[in-house]
């Protein structure tokens, strides 16, 4: 039933987002809605707030935080991010009227030969024409290239958000699987302190089986190869808690011999989506590299209508109103006041080839992001059922060794009212208690994956962010 749900989510996510005529020049691109009225009606329950919080951990919480308002390479995301929002209204404000102050001396020498000093052999042989005023400059762009352009920069600085806003989920998920994997680890190491203490304790007693020459002991060396095999396993383990806290550090923008970390060794045993059946489709549409990938298109697209603009004809109005005079004592004096206005219709002829060649490279791009975003909608489309799927099988593999677990609680219980009562000796118990802990670490590894696989499938549906 569960592998019927999960082709059904893989199809439908592959028609939730949608184009039009992609052999066309350019069809506005948006992901969609089809699945928005089979879900419209339903309050969406989950990922309607960053996923960690449904982790109910308030350290990871500051942490996530941390990392969204100090990691460096988030930070070097939002300037350029800056640099393309500032180009975008940079080619916005080329849509409005240019107003500026002018001064300007026209400096020129003529030559004995010129027509100039021919025609009039009393003009100096250099001249200074001064002006100054109020400039006055209008592309009016009626065939809308520079609008279009606009447009294009504007797609892809939002492009860059979402880019940007993949690689806090990318850093995010580190972030929480490194911390989870840091509490597991705490949680191993009391493990293993109790496995060596006990196995410690066994050799004590074996040691004194021995000395009675009883055939129930063990030899000790192999008692003692076990003891040796938890203690580097917990060395190794000291080392990875070490490592973890210093990418915690990293990634969270502080230097790694900063403060420890404090937090409690408790993990979530429950987490809010255990099945498909509440899973909201239109989830998948928020992924942040469709996002990007659809204001990809949508720039190309711009920028297409942009490059055939181009082949019609660019009429401009530049005007000046100020004063004007060849001797500079005389520039402000009532008579020297002058004004141009100057009417411009440009038509490219013989550069046809050069706007062809642009035009024909705007749409093979365009024909390649297509390529790219299908391609995009299809990672997605697999990575959103192959989590599902992880998540499905830790999901049930933690119930079952929590089950295991607490069966063999039960059972180190029952020992310990034998042991009690003088029916088993100690060797027995102790090589119960080490089961049980032993059955323990694995419910830990096995809440581990869970937890990761939750993450995961978290990001898979865009985080929430």
């Amino acid at each position: 039933m569960k592998k019927i749900r999960l082709i059904s989510l893989f199809a439908l996510i592959l028609s939730s987002c949608n184009k039009e005529n992609p052999s066309s020049d350019f069809t506005e691109v948006s992901c969609s809605t089809s699945l928005d009225k089979e879900t419209q009606n339903h309050p969406i329950e989950f990922l309607d707030k960053p996923y960690w919080y449904y982790l109910n951990d308030q350290t990871l919480s500051c942490l996530q935080v941390s990392l969204l308002q100090n990691n460096r390479s988030l930070k070097e995301a939002g300037e350029k991010i800056r640099v393309l929002l500032d180009e975008a209204s940079g080619a916005k404000a080329k849509l409005f009227p240019q107003l500026s102050f002018v001064f300007q001396d026209n400096y020129q020498y003529y030559s004995r030969n010129s027509v100039f000093a021919v025609l009039t052999p009393n003009l100096p042989s250099s001249l200074h024409d001064f002006t100054t005023g109020l400039g006055f400059q209008w592309n009016f762009d009626l065939f809308s290239k520079q609008r279009y352009l606009y447009k294009a920069l504007k797609n892809e600085a939002i492009a860059e958000i979402y880019k940007q806003k993949n690689l806090a989920l990318e850093l995010s998920s580190l972030l929480s699987k490194t911390y989870l994997n840091l509490k597991v680890l705490g949680q191993i190491e009391k493990i293993l302190n109790d496995q060596i203490s006990l196995k410690k304790d066994q050799i004590a007693i074996n040691t004194q089986l021995l000395s009675y020459n009883l055939t129930s002991a063990f030899p000790n060396f192999t008692l003692q190869e076990e003891l040796d095999g938890l203690t580097r396993e917990l060395e190794l383990l000291k080392k990875a808690q070490i490592y973890d806290q210093t990418l915690i550090h990293e990634l969270i923008g502080q230097m790694p011999d900063s403060n420890s970390l404090t937090y409690n060794l408790e993990l979530p045993t429950s987490l809010p989506l255990l099945s498909l059946e509440e899973l909201d489709l239109a989830l998948i549409t928020q992924r942040p590299d469709i996002q990007m990938a659809v204001h990809l298109l949508n720039a190309a697209g711009n920028k297409i209508k942009s490059a055939k603009a181009a082949f019609y004809p660019n009429i401009n109005l530049s005007a000046l109103l100020g004063l004007d005079s060849v001797f500079f004592p005389k520039l402000f004096e009532s008579v020297s006041q002058s004004y141009n206005v100057n009417p411009v219709l440009e038509l490219p002829l013989f550069n046809a080839g050069l706007l062809a060649a642009n035009l024909r490279k705007e749409r093979h791009l365009y024909q390649a992001l297509i390529y790219s975003y299908d391609n995009t909608l299809l990672k997605a489309a697999h990575n959103v059922v192959s989590e599902a799927s992880k998540f499905i099988h830790h999901e049930n593999a933690y119930q079952l060794s929590a089950h295991s677990d607490q069966l063999e609680q039960e059972r180190l219980s029952l020992k310990i009212q034998t042991r009690q009562a003088g029916l088993i000796d100690q060797m027995e118990l102790i090589r119960t208690q080490l089961e049980r802990l032993t059955q323990f670490k694995k419910t830990c590894e096995d809440q581990r994956d869970y937890l990761f696989s939750f993450v995961s499938f978290s990001i898979a549906l865009g985080g929430g962010l």
